[in-house]
């Protein structure tokens, strides 16, 4: 049976999530009836900065919408094979929607966490004007291809909006427009439309500034935007992995998580922290999280070379190296003891939250060094040959118990690993 609770936290979430504008609206001196009546132009040059955050909610609003229509998805009646035609279609449909959102909100916080190095009112008409021009040169390249010449009311607007643009300038150190590849003067880069910088340099450029919660996100790298953006473009040879209900309630707490760093993001834009909704935002915000944990897998200092370690995938490796990527995150060459996948001898460089720990080489050292006759006999020992001893010992006890050990706990099988 369905846990009627969990259903009714989640649509008191969507609620939340509905009625975001109600209370943040005051903040940006932009009421619904004034986002709704008013051109988004006249928005611009009036308030650009209360336009930019109002849109970037009004999209949090409309997921809460979204939201209800899922959790009366995953409420009803239980589904026993989620593969089987029609219904695999049914999940898919509901799951690749999540991902549209997703990626909307993605675009969204990238944005909010860069606005952080210009949080000033010009760097908003700014972005928000070069981007406007952009869609209209975009609009009148369009025509000239397919109607064989320039639209003169699109050039006659571009003539309007440069100037608009170029009035901003002298307020703003164009060295520090992020959403610009080449920071240059509007009078200097004639194609406007393809100076706007990408969303993948946007989102390396946030990186650095990202909390733990933000990170997992983003997913560590730019792969997890286009694992969203996967599910709304057409590919025949996409993964045939079917989505299921968890699916469906894992996606919505990956969203409702996303919605929490937006709105964090936004309250370091205003400088305040409004209370509404019984301080739910809030309350949730400050919760302790594990994000911390989660990140220190992938930066620890948990394993050194010539470790033993187990891949997620049971293969039995050592470490050989060990490096730090510009973002901290730190990889391991490992070498692999069995040939279960490919029969020859290969390494891999493999992050470290996709292992776990067998046997430390400092230990199996130490346990050397307290008997003097091994001790001494090893000084003799060349340090490859010894390598390939142990890691030939390794496997022969792995697969003698110590294999079963690690993948049951029975002790049982960690004596009979070491049975001569």
């Amino acid at each position: 049976m369905k846990d009627s609770k969990s259903f009714d936290q989640w649509k008191y979430w969507a609620q939340c999530a509905i009625s975001v504008l109600d209370e943040y609206s005051t903040y940006f001196n932009l009421s619904q009836q004034q986002f709704s009546s008013k051109s988004n132009h006249l928005l611009i040059m009036s308030n650009p900065k209360g336009f930019f955050l109002f849109g970037a909610l009004d999209e949090v609003s409309k997921i809460g919408t979204a939201m209800f229509r899922w959790i009366d998805f995953v409420s009803g009646e239980k589904i026993s094979d989620s593969s089987s035609f029609p219904t695999r279609s049914i999940i898919q449909a509901v799951f690749e929607e999540q991902q549209l959102w997703g990626r909307k909100l993605l675009e969204a916080l990238v944005d909010l966490i860069l606005f952080g190095e210009t949080n000033n009112e010009q760097y908003y008409k700014h972005y928000l004007l070069i981007n406007e021009l952009k869609t209209m040169m975009n609009q009148n390249d369009d025509w000239t291809e397919f109607f064989g010449k320039p639209s003169n009311n699109l050039e006659f607007q571009k003539k309007i909006w440069v100037k608009s643009i170029a009035d901003c300038e002298p307020f703003i150190e164009l060295s520090k427009c992020w959403y610009l590849k080449d920071k240059k003067s509007i009078s200097k880069t004639p194609k406007v439309n393809k100076n706007v910088e990408t969303l993948r340099q946007k989102l390396i450029r946030a990186m650095s500034q990202t909390t733990a919660r933000e990170k997992l996100i983003f997913g560590l790298s730019y792969r997890n935007y286009t694992h969203l953006s996967e599910s709304i473009h057409f590919d025949t040879n996409r993964d045939k992995s079917f989505p299921n209900e968890n699916d469906i309630i894992q996606n919505m707490g990956k969203i409702w998580i996303t919605i929490l760093c937006v709105i964090n993001r936004v309250q370091n834009l205003i400088g305040a922290i409004p209370d509404g909704f019984k301080d739910e935002f809030n309350s949730l915000l400050s919760l302790p999280t594990n994000e911390e944990n989660l990140i220190l897998q992938i930066t620890g200092d948990f394993y050194q070379i010539k470790d033993i370690v187990l891949l997620d995938n049971k293969e039995l490796c050592m470490i050989q190296d060990v490096i730090v990527s510009k973002y901290g995150y730190k990889l391991f060459k490992v070498s692999y003891l069995e040939h279960t996948i490919r029969p020859e001898p290969y390494e891999e460089w493999i992050a470290g939250n996709m292992m776990s720990l067998i046997l430390k080489y400092s230990d199996h050292k130490k346990a050397q060094a307290n008997d003097p006759s091994i001790y001494e006999y090893l000084k003799s020992v060349a340090e490859e040959e010894y390598l390939q001893h142990y890691s030939a010992f390794i496997v022969r006890i792995w697969n003698n118990g110590m294999k079963e050990y690690f993948l049951t706990g029975k002790e049982k099988e960690l004596l009979k690993a070491f049975k001569l």
